[in-house]
């Protein structure tokens, strides 16, 4: 009507942007207003979502993630909303200014376009069945990732955390030079064993999860002009097994009398022996390493004694690699993790730790004061992080799809209310009526969930090759997320389908 009248294209359009920028504008204040509050909740929760205890002190406070609302995120979101109203009032708006025939025409009296027909498919719909797909895909990489992290959860370490407690040591390199580092950590090893409950302590420079230390392996007559293979190495204590509870498979551990001006010796994994050693005894064999203390001179060759069970040093789900352990007695470094294995509650032992390191040198701080199972937790914060993030998301997804299509329902029965009024008139039942309604929900849902089931499993593959240990895609992720949103459509149509069931066709017509 207004075009009739002579108002101009661009004239109807940025009629039509103002009413959709201004309620993109209030809905960005609104959003606003929720995201500060919602932001220090979070804060308050995210430890828990991660699995992680609250700050106690004496021990490091470390976050994953600090959610904050800064004018970076208020600018984000000020942005995504405008767009978002542009783009939603745009379509219309063109599409009102460039025909106002047809739209005067759609609405004249006798105008019938089936109610449960997709043969003329609309913007509406098509948006319907997009918000569909989305909600599938996301619900599917929530149970993706949530599979794959219970999975990563079960993932044998190789060693018992429980009672485990580990701390770091970084002294001087100035005052703590070769032999000095060793004898400040043997003293430091006997104070911490003297504290009641502690049962062993050791040290690594890098504790399970926590792969930090490599170097290249030498091993005579096996090596040649190429590349060396990169190896694990690990200089710990004579109860470093003993410690950890990793099994000694053969030949002997690690003593107190692998020290400096004794031979030097070497403890491999299962993997190691395996890889480099196929089908034969690695035990008396001699390699020697690309860097550390000695270690790296062919004239005084490492000697294998011992082959231990393998010890998870990377994120859960990645591969076992090649480990080799030798005595900090014969050469270590003055930065190091203690690892403490207690009889009771190992947080409760860090005031005594501390005390016992302060007695060798009390300019000697400790920190990163965690239990070993805490560290298990840690390992796995970026899973669990992914793993809430798509959740969450999936959520909104699923919201949005029940709202897509109960906007294309309500709008679709608002819109057909004088014809269903006619088919009801000519003795069309209410139930008949509601079938109607709910066929076509249903029918949109469907053609989102077929185009959803293709990019799920497209999602699912990525996320397989992302998410280490994950395993391939998981058929019955989809097979129970597609009927799930299938019956939420369902329930989704029925109330603009009751709605159109009782259209009174006396009152609907004599409106006309």
């Amino acid at each position: 009507m207004r075009a009739a009248l002579g108002a101009g294209r661009a004239r109807l359009v940025r009629h039509g942007l103002m009413e959709t920028v201004l309620l993109g504008l209030i809905s960005a204040a609104v959003s606003l207003a929720f995201a500060v509050p919602c932001v220090r909740l979070l804060r308050v929760v995210a430890p828990a979502l991660l699995g992680r205890p609250g700050p106690r002190p004496g021990w490091d406070v470390e976050s994953f993630a600090a959610p904050v609302v800064d004018w970076r995120v208020v600018a984000f979101g000020a942005v995504l909303a405008l767009g978002a109203a542009v783009l939603s009032g745009l379509v219309p708006a063109l599409r009102g200014a460039r025909d106002p025939e047809a739209v005067l025409r759609s609405e004249a009296r006798g105008s019938t376009v089936g109610v449960g027909t997709l043969r003329r498919p609309n913007f509406l719909a098509a948006v319907a069945v997009l918000q569909v797909t989305a909600a599938l895909v996301l619900l599917a990489g929530a149970g993706h990732l949530l599979q794959a992290y219970r999975q990563l959860r079960s993932v044998d370490p190789g060693f018992d955390a429980a009672g485990l407690l580990t701390f770091r040591l970084s002294a001087p390199y100035r005052e703590y030079e070769g032999a000095a580092a060793a004898s400040l950590i043997e003293r430091v090893l006997e104070r911490v064993e003297a504290v009641p409950g502690v049962v062993s302590a050791s040290v690594s420079l890098c504790p399970p999860l926590r792969r930090c230390s490599w170097t290249s392996l030498f091993i005579p007559g096996r090596t040649g002009n190429g590349d060396p293979p990169i190896v694990g190495r690990y200089y710990v204590g004579p109860d470093h097994f003993r410690t950890l509870r990793v099994p000694l498979l053969r030949g002997r551990a690690l003593t107190a009398e692998d020290r400096a001006g004794r031979p030097r010796v070497a403890v491999i994994n299962e993997t190691a022996a395996r890889r480099f050693w196929p089908g034969e005894d690695p035990i008396g064999e001699r390699v020697w390493f690309g860097s550390g203390g000695g270690f790296a001179d062919p004239d005084s060759a490492t000697e294998i004694v011992g082959i231990v069970g393998d010890v998870l040093y990377g994120r859960p789900g990645e591969p076992i690699e090649p480990d080799f352990y030798t005595s900090y007695l014969q050469f270590t470094w003055p930065e190091t993790t203690v690892l403490v294995r207690t009889s009771a509650d190992g947080t409760a032992l860090a005031p005594s730790l501390a005390r016992a390191v302060a007695a060798v040198d009390p300019d000697l701080p400790i920190f990163e004061i965690r239990t070993m199972a805490e560290q298990s937790e840690r390992s796995l914060d970026g899973e669990r992080f992914a793993t809430w993030t798509v959740g969450s998301f999936a959520g909104l997804g699923l919201g949005l799809a029940v709202l897509g299509v109960y906007g294309v329902m309500a709008y679709t029965v608002a819109q057909r209310r004088r014809e269903i009024g006619i088919r009801m008139a000519l003795g069309a039942d209410p139930g008949s009526v509601l079938r109607l309604v709910i066929g076509h929900g249903l029918t949109l849902a469907a053609a989102g969930l077929l185009v959803g089931v293709l990019a799920a499993l497209a999602l699912t593959r990525v996320l397989s090759a992302l998410v280490a240990g994950s395993g391939a895609p998981r058929p019955f992720v989809l097979a129970i997320a597609a009927p799930v949103l299938l019956l939420v459509t369902l329930l989704t149509c029925y109330l603009p389908a009751r709605a159109a069931a009782r259209i009174d066709p006396t009152r609907t017509l004599s409106a006309d």
